[in-house]
């Protein structure tokens, strides 16, 4: 006999800012009448930074503790209430800032304690001003990044080669969103280059002539019960415990055919003891990169149990010549930030 036992789902809740804003002093004292609209200032000024004793456990380095100490946007399908489109982040990993307005009554306590009589939620959407970082450092054995990618060419029944493709990027210059919900007429924009080289079997071989990209942005998001020690695009899923996740959703990038301009040069030396014997070809290409509008990004952000990160995946599809002998491609896969300015 088999018993299932339901067991709860894992979930945390932490309020890592808290600002008490008491009300204005001509209200401290008056009798709230029924039928009468009240109005009361408020003013709030939200911080850029967290109080420093929000994030106190145990960091890989002082950067990553101060961008635990940088103020997150507001993240996850909370979203929804303020008419906005939808941020990719699962509904596990939220960021909520709310006004919380509490009425209190001490006229009916004998003890002059003061009793809560009602309580309303008021959500608040914030998107905090982020400054571009330096550059993610990406190894080479990265599970979410891929900066250089090879594949060989060849045609026919026994796939007698042509030559040898090679293609590397960098990232690219951050994606600049402006800090407010309304971006009409603004385009989100960078450009993605791709260096190239072409090695061929034979002196006669010449490089492929087009080429065709297929990009898609993808927007990671990091969570866990526990505060996140390093960069979660820099670990690898293997070394989590069960209660760290991750969620990841493609956003399909427009892109056009382009042409390839090759320049001659002379091939990398595989040793010291075998020179190169004939020409290879290199050429570079600007990307743009546009991304639609009709989601909401979220400037990339690391605190201590959530994080958001970017990434632009470049599928390239070569056109071998002017007879074509099929299409051979090569994936790479940047990170990619995007700031609020």
């Amino acid at each position: 006999m088999v018993t299932h036992v339901p067991v709860p789902v894992n979930s945390l809740r932490r309020t890592f800012l808290r600002m008490d804003s008491p009300v204005h002093e001509s209200m401290q004292h008056v009798e709230l009448q029924p039928g009468i609209q009240y109005d009361i200032p408020f003013k709030f000024i939200v911080p850029r930074e967290l109080p420093v004793h929000v994030c106190h456990h145990k960091c890989c380095s002082a950067q990553l503790q101060q961008e635990h100490l940088n103020l997150p946007s507001s993240l996850g399908h909370a979203s929804n209430s303020f008419g906005v489109a939808h941020d990719m982040a699962p509904k596990e990993a939220q960021v909520i800032y709310e006004i919380a307005f509490t009425i209190w009554d001490t006229d009916n306590s004998k003890d002059g304690s003061m009793k809560k009589i009602q309580e309303y939620n008021f959500p608040i959407y914030i998107l905090p001003k982020r400054r571009e970082l330096a550059p993610v450092f990406v190894h080479s054995r990265s599970g979410y990044y891929r900066l250089n990618s090879q594949k060989p060419l060849s045609k026919g029944l026994f796939r007698s080669s042509l030559g040898l493709l090679r293609a590397s990027t960098a990232q690219p210059s951050a994606i600049q969103i402006p800090t407010t919900l309304s971006r009409d007429n603004v385009e989100l924009t960078t450009t993605l280059r791709v260096d190239i080289t072409f090695e061929p079997a034979h002196p006669q071989i010449k490089p492929p002539s087009r080429i065709t990209p297929t990009l898609h942005l993808k927007a990671m998001t990091f969570w866990g019960m526990e505060p996140w020690e390093q960069f979660p695009d820099q670990t690898h899923a293997s070394t989590w415990d069960a209660r760290k996740a991750y969620w990841f959703e493609n956003i399909p990038l427009s892109s056009n055919k382009l042409i390839l301009h090759w320049r001659s040069c002379l091939p990398a030396r595989k040793s010291d003891h075998e020179p190169s014997c004939h020409t290879a070809y290199m050429t570079s290409i600007d990307i743009p990169i546009v991304l639609p509008g009709n989601y909401l990004y979220s400037p990339t952000f690391h605190s201590c149990f959530i994080s958001r990160v970017y990434a632009l995946s470049a599928s390239l599809s070569f056109h071998s010549h002017d007879k074509a002998h099929g299409t051979s491609r090569l994936s790479l896969k940047t990170p990619v930030q995007i700031i609020a300015t």
